[in-house]
């Protein structure tokens, strides 16, 4: 009789868990699957398992290799850039500056990718006239 592997998997954030089914557990596709059927595989298969993934993004080589942001971020990057020239050049003041700024823009750049209308709402005791 052949062995069925039968293998799941979820992603959780920057995790990936891979779960396997019960070795206790018949196998028949009738029944609904439980939490407590999945068990993390204890079998060393290397022929049962094969993932595949890819890095979508690119890693700057040269000083003339392009950055994949948006502009704003572009912005950003140079106002962080200025901020690392003034601070090696010792001039603290203008190196907060540009710090402040780089930061401000990211903020922004988050708050930006927030959808949906943004509706203010009266808070504490409204008194209308």
């Amino acid at each position: 009789m052949s062995t069925i592997y039968d293998y799941q998997y979820y992603i959780s954030g920057r995790n990936l868990a891979i779960l396997s089914r019960g070795t206790d557990t018949e196998y028949d596709p009738n029944v609904t699957t439980t939490s407590d059927m999945w068990v993390t595989p204890t079998v060393d298969d290397t022929d049962a398992i094969l993932l595949e993934y890819a890095y979508a993004g690119t890693t700057p080589t040269a000083e003339s290799d392009t950055l994949d942001v948006s502009e704003y971020l572009a912005l950003a990057l140079v106002d962080f850039v200025k901020h690392k020239m003034y601070e090696e050049q010792g001039d603290e003041n203008r190196s907060k500056l540009y710090y402040n700024k780089f930061l401000t823009k990211i903020s922004r750049n988050e708050n930006m990718k927030l959808g949906g209308p943004r509706i203010s709402t009266p808070t504490g005791v409204c008194v209308l006239k």
